[in-house]
């Protein structure tokens, strides 16, 4: 295999974001993050699976999820999330000819549910993580990933939002408003917070001159509230740096 280093390892120059993407700056991760709903409803919620339901939710601690399907599945996923404590952790789940994913690395109790992405096989029907009959994270059929417009920063880490984009198919007298929610929790008690709103029809995009900052342990909701349910998608991309 031919090997082609960057410029960067002659010292000359190479763009920062390029070289966050190579992995080449110590703490410092890209983060990308795809949300969408063929019904996004009217009500302000993140875009995902299954807001055309259900707002989503969080759990009150961490909890011990099941990964199912309704269909035999042969894949392999990993779960990226957070502990009891907003500490990054990882699990692999693999679906040998079932319909129950079986933990194959780590364990299955998460406090949130960051992403969950196949790294092999593709999904047959939809995959999701529950506890209680609470869906937390999904992936659709045929897909790679889950999504939703979701995130929470991890402990001693900060989150950069340098772009934020959405879409609707809602034009002319129809409209759609964009929202960001977040929210802190201390002692059991959530701090909520409304970062912005902003009432758009068609596109709206967002790309951030100086980074917008979350602190760690934050939860993100990147959210819409259609005029009425119609296809709606954000994407989100930052730059996730361990603190100092």
């Amino acid at each position: 295999m031919i090997y082609n280093p960057s410029i960067t390892q002659y010292e000359r120059t190479e763009a920062f974001e390029l070289q966050v993407a190579r992995g080449m700056i110590a703490g410092h991760s890209l983060v990308n993050i795809q949300g969408y709903n063929a019904a996004q409803p009217t009500g302000f919620r993140a875009v995902w699976e299954q807001s055309n339901l259900a707002a989503y939710v969080y759990p009150a601690t961490a909890v011990a999820m099941a990964f199912t399907s309704s269909l035999a599945e042969t894949l392999t996923m990993v779960v990226q999330g957070l502990d009891e404590n907003y500490v990054i952790k990882t699990a692999i789940v693999t679906f040998n000819a079932s319909t129950i994913g079986t933990v194959t690395t780590g364990t299955n109790v998460f406090f949130r549910i960051n992403a969950m992405q196949v790294i092999s096989g593709t999904p047959a029907d939809t995959i999701i993580a529950t506890n209680g009959g609470i869906v937390y994270a999904e992936i659709a059929p045929g897909l790679g990933r889950s999504q939703a417009s979701i995130y929470t920063v991890p402990a001693n880490y900060t989150f950069y939002l340098t772009r934020a984009q959405a879409y609707t198919t809602n034009n002319g007298s129809q409209h759609c408003t964009y929202r960001v929610f977040s929210q802190t929790i201390v002692n059991g008690i959530a701090t909520p917070n409304i970062v912005l709103t902003a009432p758009f029809t068609q596109n709206y995009m967002s790309t951030r001159i100086v980074p917008r900052g979350y602190p760690e342990k934050t939860d993100i909701q990147w959210q819409l509230s259609q005029s009425n349910p119609a296809p709606g998608s954000i994407q989100v991309e930052g730059i996730l740096i361990k603190n100092v």
